[in-house]
């Protein structure tokens, strides 16, 4: 790169001197006939036609020239480019272990979501947003065990011009872009409300170039670097937003906000992914591509095509963004300039066969279909899943506040105790059973919402029993659980004892439904990783943390332990999420079971007849004491009249 302030741009290079003093040899200088100026043909097609016009040797025939003129070289230049191409995607296959899966689509459809569910990843560093574009910088997502780092590469000061300037310039029509950032700097764009900014083919991208333009002082010092990588980890992780996103509507209303994304090219992520299923699995989130125009976008795709095998191109199911348009139209073109096939990620299905694929499904793109907005079609529980989510809020709080201690204090104990103990590994080893252990107590608090689900499902059964109004007079208002005992103890009282009702709804009280009984032992593998020692490959354990007694040694163990506990706090949510029926199913066979038992079973009809009867006065009070009276009436008459008898 030149000195600051210019643009690197290429250069003229003279060819190679071979000969003494630097002067070129005779076999390098170029041939030519006498009087003839000569010059190497550039091309397939200039080649042939080149040997077709040399003069034919005396007797020779032009039939060779006229075969050679004939010969297919156009349709034969595509065959041959992807030819030459692939030992270099050989290569480069060969080097990876993953697949790497690129993820595109116009803006705001959702693929930074996609790609946080898959690596664990927060807003902090794989930022999403809605109604306005967010991300602006290309990522590539790794799992790396160990590591939580950005690699950012920013632009040379030609990837600049070529990215923003350029591309633009082109497609307002305007002269070729400043070589240099003093010219840059200087260059008059038309204001708004001016005639000249009125008049632009686009007044979008002309407002782009005055903002870069403006913000310019926020990055330059980035492009200075010469295109050499630097590394966000530790605390500056998390400020990794700042390099790769567009900048708020809040900061661009309060001025000229910093701008760093315009100076990064590239952005490599590796962190440890959440799910050990998903490691050999990388991740590509691109930009939203196929907007105005593509030279503007091109650059993000620029060197995909030995690293991406598959490209799902995201659209969004919600009205003016389901069906195919133009910008796709776009998207499609630019990403099939790789080797990636892309996939289309779809809603409706019908209008992607119908517009892409030629009225045959999948002949072009392959489509996936995901009704996320219906969850609840797959059996989800959505107050299950908001009582996961707030516990995993709270474990996750604890984590990110020091692990319950503070990461200032804990780095002082973890440095003391590997001073004393002439190493790290028994501080670790406890801390990381402090921390097991405190994860599996915190999500036992799920257990308040399991005891308030059971009490419902109590009531609703009271509810439906007192429903005819004659069961309520014997619950005395008793709710819930007091009221099924209640039932229960007068089911076992009754003067006419109802043992089949009395189980039933002892049965009904019996079920326990608790995280340390159902759920625990289903998430306890996702604690496995919060140990010392790890299973490896030969069937063997291996020490996974080790690291120097030093203060840079001790913070580097609290990044790698703090990073296991939430690590494996996103694993056992995804458990408990998978989870989301089994609370329903133990309650939905035990409020079965007390139906069949109570209204079903051969002893069910005699038993409420049996109830009935011992309890009828509370029932019904006043039609039997009316009865009682007549019978009282009658009886008195009887044995009147088995007295006159009598005395006769």
């Amino acid at each position: 790169m030149g000195r600051r302030g210019e643009w690197d741009l290429s250069r003229t290079r003279s060819p190679p001197s071979c000969g003494p003093g630097g002067n070129t040899c005779a076999a390098c200088a170029p041939r030519s006939s006498p009087g003839t100026a000569r010059t190497r043909p550039s091309t397939p097609a200039s080649a042939i036609t080149h040997l077709a016009e040399a003069p034919h040797p005396p007797g020779g025939s032009s039939d060779a020239a006229d075969r050679l003129t004939a010969l297919p070289v156009a349709n034969a230049r595509a065959g041959v480019t992807d030819v030459l191409g692939q030992p270099g995607r050989v290569a480069t296959g060969v080097g990876r272990t993953t697949v790497t899966i690129g993820v595109s689509g116009s803006a705001r459809v959702g693929k930074s979501s996609l790609l946080q569910s898959t690596s664990g990843l927060a807003d902090a560093q794989l930022p999403t947003g809605s109604g306005i574009p967010v991300t602006a910088v290309r990522s590539r997502i790794h799992h790396v065990v160990g590591r939580r780092r950005a690699v950012l590469e920013p632009h040379t000061c030609t990837g600049f011009r070529a990215a923003h300037p350029r591309p633009r310039h082109a497609a307002l029509g305007l002269p070729d872009a400043p070589t240099g950032v003093a010219e840059f700097r200087a260059w008059r764009y038309p204001a708004p409300g001016e005639r000249a900014h009125a008049a632009a083919a686009h007044p979008t991208l002309l407002n782009d170039l005055r903002e870069i333009q403006a913000t310019l002082p926020s990055y330059v010092d980035f492009l200075d670097r010469g295109g050499g990588p630097f590394e966000l980890d530790g605390d500056e992780f998390d400020r990794l937003r700042e390099y790769v996103t567009y900048p708020v509507v809040a900061a661009k209303r309060a001025g000229d906000p910093p701008c760093k994304h315009l100076a990064v090219r590239d952005n490599r992520i590796e962190c440890a992914f959440p799910h050990p299923d998903l490691a050999a699995i990388g991740g590509c989130d691109l930009p939203g591509i196929g907007e105005i125009t593509l030279d503007a976008d091109r650059h993000h795709v620029t060197g995909l095509r030995h690293e991406v095998d598959v490209v799902l191109l995201v659209k969004r199911a919600v009205e003016g963004m389901a069906y195919r348009g133009d910008a796709d139209a776009r998207a499609v073109t630019l990403l099939n300039t790789g080797d990636g096939t892309p996939t289309l990620v779809a809603n409706p299905r019908d209008d992607v066969t119908r517009k892409l694929n030629e009225g045959s499904a999948d002949l072009h793109l392959q489509v996936l279909e995901a009704d996320a907005a219906n969850r609840q079609a797959d059996g989800e529980d959505p107050a299950y899943a908001g009582a996961v989510d707030a516990v995993h809020e709270d474990v996750l709080a604890w984590v990110r506040n020091g692990l319950g201690v503070g990461r200032e204090q804990w780095c002082r104990d973890a440095l003391r105790s590997a001073i004393r103990d002439d190493g790290g590994a028994a501080f670790t080893g406890r801390e990381l059973n402090r921390v097991r252990v405190e994860l599996s107590t915190r999500f036992a608090a799920l257990d308040r919402f399991f005891h308030d689900r059971v009490e419902l499902v109590w009531q609703q059964a009271v509810t439906g029993l007192a429903t005819e109004g004659e069961l309520r007079d014997l619950l005395d208002d008793r709710t819930g659980a007091a009221a099924l005992r209640h039932l229960a103890d007068l089911a076992g009282d009754a003067a006419e004892p109802c043992a089949v009702t009395r189980a039933a709804l002892d049965d009904l009280l019996g079920p326990r439904l608790d995280y340390r009984t159902q759920l625990h032992p289903r998430v306890r593998p996702e604690l496995d990783g919060l140990h010392l020692q790890v299973a490896d490959d030969r069937g063997g354990a291996t020490v996974q943390i080790a690291v120097p007694s030093t203060p840079d040694g001790v913070a580097e163990l609290f990044r790698i332990v703090s990073e296991l506990a939430e690590q494996a706090t996103f694993r056992i949510r995804g458990a408990l999420l998978r989870e989301a029926a089994l609370p329903g199913q133990v309650l939905f066979a035990a409020v079965e079971q007390f139906d069949d038992t109570l209204i079903r079973s051969g002893d069910a009809h005699r038993e409420i007849r049996q109830l009935a009867r011992s309890y009828r006065d509370r029932l019904w009070p006043a039609e039997f004491d009316e009865l009682d009276g007549a019978n009282a009436r009658v009886a008195g008459a009887a044995a009147a009249a088995d007295l006159r008898g009598y005395d006769r």
